[in-house]
């Protein structure tokens, strides 16, 4: 059997008996290493036909070279009712050719980000949970790599690939939270009568809210109406804003549809990290 480059995927195909027929069954493939699984297909699940069963097991080599025992169980209701042994994989770089890998994490807090965009060349991955990416069989060669966020400096380097392994790990450092600030005023209808006319706020009819980022980089949060009721505030309205530029403003204009008079307080809640929560108290009387 030849051998298999780092992070190389393939789809082995085993055949096997179960008996009796009509049996659920699942199946995984995996490789050793010290005893452990390096390497997993995961359980496929499939019914026994009583005779010999092809079944397809995608796997995705080890990254680290070696040579790797081949392990296949067989499962029925969670318990092993089988287990075969097939010839081993070997395990190694391709002559001429390069694979990089590394995890990305918070500059700050040192928590490893998933789904990080990893660009290189004309290859591109996205960091798994646990905040790694790897690439194979790379031409060697020179190279920038660029690494892209929500939330984060995008961070861009070159870097120089020989043949063999390289390991690239990356700290990310996080964009300042938005600095955002807060306009509410009431609207309201004028009314006049008499001679000389004397006018006056009666019907409100809505309240609107603007929200504007003034910080350096990208904010998202929700936005609360709470009307004063006796000493309680009871919520009217809610929203979301989403990904609001810096420099850019967001407006909310919700009309109320009735005649009333009152006080309300307007929130803003910025998500996680992403700075303090304010707030705005508006009423009829302010708008005199």
């Amino acid at each position: 059997m030849p051998p298999f480059a780092p992070g190389e995927s393939k789809i082995a195909v085993a055949t096997f008996p179960v008996k009796p027929a009509g049996l659920p069954c699942a199946v995984e493939l995996w490789l050793a290493r010290d005893s452990a699984k390096a390497a997993r297909s995961g359980e496929v699940p499939f019914v026994s036909t009583g005779a010999d069963l092809a079944v397809s097991l995608p796997i995705t080599m080890p990254d680290i070279e070696g040579t790797y025992p081949v392990n296949l169980d067989v499962l029925s209701g969670g318990q092993l009712i089988a287990a075969y042994q097939a010839q081993d994989v070997v395990v190694e770089e391709p002559v001429g050719i390069a694979t990089l890998s590394g995890q990305v994490t918070d500059k700050v807090t040192g928590a490893t980000l998933a789904s990080v965009y990893v660009g290189l060349y004309l290859m591109n991955r996205r960091t798994d949970p646990w905040g790694r990416y790897s690439f194979a069989n790379v031409p060697p060669g020179n190279y920038n790599i660029e690494f892209i966020q929500a939330g984060y400096y995008t961070h861009e380097v070159g870097i120089i690939l020989g043949v063999g392994a390289h390991v690239y790990d990356v700290q990310m450092d996080p964009l300042p939270p938005p600095i955002l600030a807060l306009s509410a005023y009431l609207q309201y209808e004028d009314y006049c009568a008499g001679v000389p006319p004397v006018c006056w706020h009666e019907y409100i009819t809505g309240i609107v809210i603007q929200i504007k980022n003034n910080g350096d980089g990208p904010g998202s949060g929700g936005v609360y109406l709470r009307e004063l009721s006796g000493s309680r505030w009871l919520l009217i309205r809610s929203a979301r804003f989403e990904s609001l530029a810096p420099g850019a403003t967001k407006p909310f204009d919700w009309g109320f549809g009735w005649a009333t008079e009152g006080t309300w307080k307007v929130t803003v809640v910025p998500d996680y990290g992403g700075g303090p929560t304010i707030e705005k108290v508006v009423s009829d009387a302010l708008t005199d």
